[in-house]
């Protein structure tokens, strides 16, 4: 017998942190192995004061040694690099989290998605399927152009990237970055000195600047 692959509709299990203050929706996307919490307490200083925030955790938990939800990573999806083929797509969690947005009626509020590593790669392909999207912006991830369709709305990709980032390669980043052009979503790429993939206070001030 061989294994056979179907995607069926299911339930998903969704794990998030959310506080409403009105105003627009900040969609934050942590990396991989990571938490919603975990994420959030290294931005939260660059986010607005008293903002809306939407912190989900990936849908697929990586328990490791760990014997509670407190110590899980996510993660978001899960690529086969060997093979080049994705074993969970992307568009599977980026559903869940639409679906998370509808179910929490945001629909219709703005939106500024901000995802960090894998979360910055999902980033884009969940803004393709939301509406009132303001802006993205990935920190430390690369791109997948050649994967993305034309969406409902135009929207910008703004990327901040460590040029020592040892985890994503920031040249190859920025070069598929640039394509984004030609779906009408390339926005800014900034590289900074001195910085890998972990967050520092030079990302958080970069961040910042686009949040203002």
């Amino acid at each position: 017998m061989k294994y056979q692959t179907e995607y069926i509709p299911s339930q998903y299990r969704v794990d998030y942190l959310f506080e409403d203050h009105g105003g627009p929706v900040y969609i934050c996307l942590h990396g991989y192995g990571q938490s919603g919490d975990n994420f959030y307490s290294l931005i939260k200083s660059a986010l607005p004061e008293n903002s809306t925030i939407l912190v989900p955790n990936g849908p697929y938990p990586l328990p490791g040694k760990a014997r509670t939800i407190e110590c899980l990573g996510f993660a978001w999806y899960f690529y086969d690099s060997k093979s080049q083929q994705y074993y969970v797509p992307y568009d599977i969690p980026a559903n869940i989290v639409k679906d998370l947005i509808d179910h929490l009626n945001l629909t219709d509020r703005k939106k500024i998605i901000i995802g960090y590593s894998q979360g910055g790669y999902l980033a884009p392909f969940l803004a393709q399927e939301l509406t009132a999207l303001e802006k993205v912006i990935c920190i430390n991830s690369s791109f997948r152009p050649d994967m993305m369709k034309e969406g409902k709305e135009d929207f910008k990709v703004h990327a901040i990237s460590g040029a020592d980032d040892d985890m994503v390669n920031p040249i190859e980043a920025k070069k598929k970055h640039e394509q984004l052009s030609n779906l009408n979503r390339e926005g800014d790429f900034k590289l900074l000195e001195n910085t890998n993939h972990r967050i520092n206070d030079e990302i958080l001030r970069e961040l910042k600047n686009y949040l203002v």
